[in-house]
């Protein structure tokens, strides 16, 4: 609310406001509502719709959005996520969303979609509280916090009463306090050391818990730091001395520097505040054969594809959130195919993606084997075709995982002759996973693409033959160490030799 109070043209400057396409959108529809939401409560928003409409969310970005089909008789939820900083680049930021948002529903309009578009925050940009004590309250209907900055009286009289030995509901009726007080402080050795501890407890005070490395959030903080550095240039020679200069540099505090040290606050709290959430993993493709039985699964972080040496398109977005068709697909006991179906790709109206995948009895190991044979691109009534058994294969109780699968660097994937149209294509599938035979439910155990002997265990291997090579030559040198058969021992008999001998 803050952003919309200063960025508005809400001070009779209403052709500077950094949300036109968003008043223009707020004016048209009706009925507009506006419902109080818990920021607590927003990251359950996407879950809650998901749950009422039934179908998973598809997360793209506003230069995806013109090149995706929807279906109108079925509902669709799309995410899209907008970018926010804070500081002097705040306004055009927000202004840059705008478009964005104007971008959006210009489109969906043009594509006679109908739609309904909520905009929400899911942290506060803006977030203030003072947390020195902190009690509860109870009502029938709701639980309130109340926070509240004790005075230097109040603190004083605290102190007082433990050192008389008050207990701490003694002192809270004596402060015509409510019950359920809780102290806090924050990480300091002082406030965490053995003594420390032991004296809150046998007091019983409710301590407040917070991690061990908790980010310090109080904004006087930053105040005591340049008290200290103006301090610290008087060079004061007693306490006495210190004392006074303490006073006088604190009364001498432009108002300048505490509000900037407040700004300063605030941006911090913006910063740890508008932490994103993690995204949720997305579930693997499936295909069902003609009895309703699980036969082929398709997982990929992203399948990259790029036509002419354009930019590469990422049709994971649209293979992972239900809307992708699998027409064509089958599968047997020796035989499965796996047909996706896009439309509107890189200015192609039709595009397909098909993986061949053949189970093989090879006698040398004595099991069957899956080889993915063919990837296959149908696009407009053209055909490229790649082929893929040279490095794409598993044993047929396995999955195959890769963690990139390529036709340009370490290529799994070529061209089926030169003049295919397969040398006109890019592909590039991240974080690779396919199992076609053999599925139970889940994928099974993985067959990864990269052998075991890496650059990194050769070296290994070569440096420890060395190393024994090394140690066997040291111990072959001990045991050819020769020594005296007799010693002269000055306790025994005097050893003689005749000259004549």
């Amino acid at each position: 609310m803050d952003d919309f109070t200063a960025y508005g043209g809400v001070y009779g400057n209403k052709e500077d406001s950094a949300f036109v396409n968003l008043e223009s959108a707020l004016q048209a529809s009706t009925p507009m509502v506006l419902p109080a939401l818990a920021w607590t409560a927003a990251d359950s928003v996407e879950k809650i719709f998901q749950q009422e409409l039934a179908v998973p969310a598809l997360h793209i970005a506003p230069s995806e959005l013109s090149q995706l089909q929807l279906n109108t008789a079925q509902p669709s939820l799309l995410v899209i996520r907008l970018a926010y900083t804070t500081g002097a680049q705040t306004k055009e930021l927000l202004r840059k969303n705008d478009e964005t948002i104007g971008y959006v529903l210009t489109t969906l309009r043009a594509q006679g979609v109908p739609y309904t578009a909520v905009y929400t925050a899911l942290r506060p940009s803006h977030y203030k509280r003072h947390l020195s004590t902190t009690s509860n309250s109870q009502t029938p209907n709701s639980t309130m916090a109340k926070t509240k900055e004790l005075s230097k009286d109040t603190r004083n009289k605290i102190v007082d009463l433990h050192q008389a030995g008050k207990t701490e509901s003694a002192i809270a009726r004596a402060l015509k306090m409510k019950c359920g007080w809780v102290f806090q402080h924050d990480n300091d050795p002082k406030h965490t050391a053995r003594a420390t501890k032991e004296w809150l407890r046998k007091k019983h005070f409710k301590v407040l818990e917070r991690p061990s490395q908790s980010p310090d959030l109080n904004p006087i903080e930053n105040l005591w730091r340049e008290l200290k550095i103006r301090v610290a240039q008087q060079q004061s020679q007693n306490i006495t001395a210190l004392e006074e200069t303490c006073m006088e540099e604190w009364t001498k505090l432009p108002a300048t520097v505490i509000q900037d040290t407040s700004v300063a606050w605030e941006l911090a709290g913006r910063s740890l505040l508008q932490a994103p959430p993690q995204p949720a993993v997305k579930p693997p493709l499936a295909f069902n054969n003609t009895e309703g039985n699980l036969c082929i699964l398709l997982w990929a972080n992203q399948l990259n594809v790029s036509y002419d040496m354009g930019q590469f398109f990422d049709l994971g977005s649209l293979t992972f959130n239900g809307s992708v068709s699998l027409n064509g697909s089958f599968c047997n006991e020796t035989l499965s195919i796996l047909v996706l179906n896009y439309q509107n790709v890189l200015n192609f109206k039709s595009f397909q993606v098909i993986f061949f995948m053949h189970k093989i009895f090879f006698p040398v190991s004595a099991r069957n084997w899956t080889v993915m044979e063919q990837v296959q691109l149908n696009y407009d009534g053209q055909t490229a075709i790649f082929n893929a058994s040279r490095g794409i294969y598993s044993p047929a109780e396995y999955s195959f995982h890769c963690q990139k699968v390529s036709n340009v660097q370490s290529p799994l994937l070529v061209p089926r002759a030169v003049t295919d149209n397969a040398t006109r294509w890019r592909l590039l599938f991240t974080d690779f996973q396919i199992q076609g035979f053999n599925v139970t439910g889940n994928f099974s155990y993985a067959s990864d693409c990269a052998s075991f002997f890496t650059p990194g265990i050769w070296m290994g291997l070569l440096t420890s033959l060395l190393l024994v090579l090394i140690l066997t030559y040291g111990l072959h040198m001990l045991m050819q160490l020769c020594t005296m058969d007799r010693f002269d021992d000055p306790k025994g008999p005097s050893i003689s030799v005749p000259q004549n001998e």
